[in-house]
């Protein structure tokens, strides 16, 4: 699982040019945002792992991942949609780019076998520590390992 979420924070990093480096960043919990990240903000979260005995000793495990981008509460709309005339992201459009950049990704990790988007939250208000509103959406997908 570590190398795994470290591939997807470097492949984010790396894709989403709109994001700092230091605004994306492996959770404790999405519902958790570091101080001095700026909009937007991606989190990453491990979620439960599987495991499944195959044939010749080969062990599948089944690993899921949940994604969290936080875009900060400016105009409400905007934080939903994004604004194309600045090329702002919000959590609709952030959420179809993460997803293109992860979709069959199999981030270079031997034996990963799948890596499919299983489900997406509705998107929220989120009000941090500071009081400051911010609009999130969350992607859970799940990778496919043998080993």
């Amino acid at each position: 699982m570590q190398t795994l979420l470290g591939a997807i924070k470097t492949a984010l990093q790396t894709g989403i040019t709109q994001a700092r480096d230091g605004d994306v960043f492996i959770t404790p919990s999405l519902n958790f945002l570091p101080a001095g990240v700026k909009s937007p903000a991606i989190g990453i979260k491990d979620g439960p792992v599987t495991r499944k005995d195959q044939t010749c000793g080969v062990v599948e495990k089944t690993m899921q991942v949940q994604v969290a981008v936080f875009i900060q509460l400016q105009k409400p709309e905007t934080a939903v949609m994004g604004d194309v005339s600045t090329s702002s992201l919000g959590v609709l459009s952030a959420i179809d780019t993460i997803e293109a950049l992860l979709t069959d990704n199999l981030l270079a990790i031997s034996g990963m076998q799948a890596a499919r988007p299983v489900a997406e939250s509705a998107s929220e208000l989120f009000v941090n520590d500071a009081g400051a509103g911010w609009q999130t959406k969350n992607i859970t997908y799940n990778y496919t390992w043998e080993g």
